[in-house]
């Protein structure tokens, strides 16, 4: 069983990623590849792991991380995250209870509501999770699948970015269970200072409530 992680880079979290990166390194269990996406620009980090790189000439989007997978067992992880030693062996358990489901540290709190703003809420990573929680949409950027079972590279998503709820709908379509993983406090870092966070995609989604409510509204009604 093959173990790839799948970073997509940005150009100002260059330092965490590389950071990230030398965590990788030293996790109990190591991944057998690291693919970093980098879009609009060139960079080589320095790393033991085997590193396979993605240049685009143009941004393309989170959605590539989907596009560029593995084969087997994948781990995509933020650019804005730094993960403790035991983070792939602490998400292998996880996926080992849930081997046919997409499985995520990160988990959305999905309600029927008159718009995606009051239909959904974080149930973030930041807190002890003491179980398994099964959800309608997850966090893409701390997931783990198998995509020998789910295909996930061939998904129908048609817009770029804000893969999280466009891939919760297209879950919902084929019939995958979507679960956010137990885990422990503090076993990964988080950077959400201003500079690391200046191009996050949160920034912009109220700028794209329309496919925001189209995507919330059919998985809804799933």
């Amino acid at each position: 069983m093959s173990i790839e992680v799948n970073i997509a880079v940005q150009r100002n979290r260059l330092s965490v990623a590389q950071e990230l990166i030398d965590s990788l390194n030293k996790q109990t269990t190591k991944p057998d590849l690291i693919t970093i996406i980098l879009q609009g620009f060139k960079y080589e980090f320095k790393s033991k792991v085997e590193l396979n790189y993605v240049y685009n000439e143009t941004n393309k989007g989170s959605l590539e991380r989907l596009r560029h997978c593995g084969d087997n067992v994948n781990l995509i992880i933020d650019d804005d995250f730094v993960v403790s030693d035991k983070y792939i062996e602490l998400a292998l358990d996880g996926f080992n209870r849930h081997k046919d489901a997409f499985c995520s540290f990160w988990g959305y709190k999905v309600i029927k509501a008159n718009t995606w703003d009051k239909g959904i809420s974080n149930i973030d990573c930041f807190k002890e999770t003491k179980q398994d929680v099964q959800c309608k949409m997850l966090g893409v950027g701390l997931s783990i699948w198998d995509e020998s079972v789910l295909n996930l590279r061939d998904a129908k998503i048609d817009y770029p970015n804000y893969v999280d709820i466009q891939l919760a709908v297209h879950c919902a379509n084929e019939g995958i269970d979507m679960f956010k993983l137990a885990h422990p406090k503090e076993f990964v870092k988080h950077y959400g200072d201003e500079e690391v966070q200046a191009t996050a995609l949160w920034r912009k989604q109220f700028d794209n409530s329309e496919l925001f409510q189209t995507q919330y509204l059919k998985l809804i009604n799933l």
